[in-house]
């Protein structure tokens, strides 16, 4: 069994480039690479993790950065997550009725940012309309299928007050609105939404940011890690790179799906937005996470009344992919030091569960509808699920039965 569908984050185009973006070894070795050539590097093996090795030039002394990784390297936006389109092939054989329109959750997490919805006056439950697009930030489970409502009506507030995310302070907004737990301001040719302590931001504009901070320590995500930088009393440009963790004693994390492309001094950061941003107080961890938010294509579709079943992870991410006739795709990924764990339930029974990873193809154990997946650091694989078409509930009453 194949797995359907590609990865998320899907790095193929920055792969067939050939480049030595640092944590690029486990996809290179997924995709069949493990010798590179490269002119003006000497010959090394090229560690990730310390699990993942690529020869460069024929291989050599293990060296992990054998150029200085690139401050700008994110110059080709990564693919939607969309897989809705082949959902229908799955719809097709499950033999539930389908309701329309839904929110499917295709992340092992309740989104950290708000989600807009373009184009529409609906949404999940709890969600605000500017009369064009709705906004919702709160509970989504992963895979379930949330029905969608008319949403509450943005009020104007007649005072807008400064957006504040832990250390950064946006001082000026030309107009706020506000409804239930979410607040849409605008500035430029940008609007952000903030519910707690995330921004989602959709447009473009530049925002500068004023913060109490003179030296910084900046995480910058890379294809299956993070490298560190610091920065103290200088002016400094990163970016684009797809996510960057900002701060000192407290953190503030943003990632785009276009690249983040920010300007760093003591007291001030200005941050280009070019169609989306999203920000929020948290690591290394959350700003992975909401890169991949970004990523999805959050769209009202058409899904089984009870959804695709349940999904989690610790560290790393699990991401619904992908669908077949009774099959599904699941893409897994870590790019932190910590190894970590994913785990699916099905919404039937699984027959069968494939990893595809680095290092080849390995059968994974199924307990029923339950899958688990370990995630080492720096793991890039996709997870393909053959389904048997019975419910884990109608096989326990047949086991009963038959005592």
């Amino acid at each position: 069994m194949k797995c359907s569908g590609e990865l998320a984050p899907n790095w193929q185009e920055y792969v067939n480039r050939g480049t030595l973006i640092p944590g690029l070894q486990p996809l290179y070795l997924l995709y069949g690479k493990d010798n590179l050539e490269a002119s003006g590097v000497p010959s090394v093996t090229w560690t990730c993790h310390g699990d993942y090795e690529v020869r460069i030039n024929g291989g050599g002394l293990l060296a992990e950065n054998p150029v200085p990784p690139p401050l700008d390297y994110y110059t080709e936006p990564l693919p939607a997550i969309a897989p809705w389109g082949s959902l229908a092939t799955l719809n097709d054989v499950l033999g539930e009725d389908l309701e329309e329109p839904v929110i499917v959750n295709p992340l092992s997490w309740d989104p950290l940012t708000p989600v807009a919805l373009k184009g529409s006056i609906e949404g999940p439950p709890g969600c605000v309309t500017d009369g064009a697009n709705s906004y919702y930030w709160g509970r989504l489970d992963p895979l379930r299928a949330v029905k969608t409502a008319k949403c509450a009506r943005l009020r104007a507030k007649k005072t807008p007050e400064p957006v504040r995310l832990g250390h950064l302070s946006l001082a000026t907004t030309d107009e706020s609105y506000r409804a239930n737990n979410v607040e849409v301001a605008r500035t430029g040719n940008c609007i952000i939404v903030r519910a707690g302590s995330a921004i989602t931001v959709q447009g473009d504009c530049k925002l500068t940011f004023r913060t109490s901070l003179w030296e910084y320590r900046v995480g910058i995500l890379y294809p299956s890690c993070y490298h560190t930088i610091r920065i103290a009393g200088e002016r400094r440009v990163i970016g684009p790179v797809p996510a960057l963790v900002v701060g000192l004693n407290s953190y503030v994390a943003m990632a785009s799906r276009r690249g983040v492309k920010a300007v760093i001094e003591p007291g001030l950061i200005e941050v280009e937005v070019r169609g989306s941003l999203r920000l929020a107080l948290a690591g290394e961890a959350g700003a992975y996470r909401l890169f991949l938010e970004d990523l999805v294509d959050w769209s009202m579709v058409e899904a089984p009344r009870r959804g695709y079943g349940n999904s989690r992870s610790s560290y790393g991410v699990i991401v619904l992919v992908g669908a077949g006739p009774g099959e599904m795709c699941f893409s897994l990924s870590n790019p932190l030091p910590e190894a970590g764990m994913a785990e699916v339930r099905l919404p039937y029974l699984g027959e069968e569960a494939v990893l595809y990873g680095p290092y080849g193809v390995e059968e994974m154990p199924i307990s029923m509808d339950l899958v688990r997946v370990p995630l080492p650091p720096g793991f890039h694989g996709c997870l393909g699920v053959r389904l048997s078409g019975e419910k884990k509930l109608l096989r326990m009453i047949r086991r009963f039965r038959g005592r």
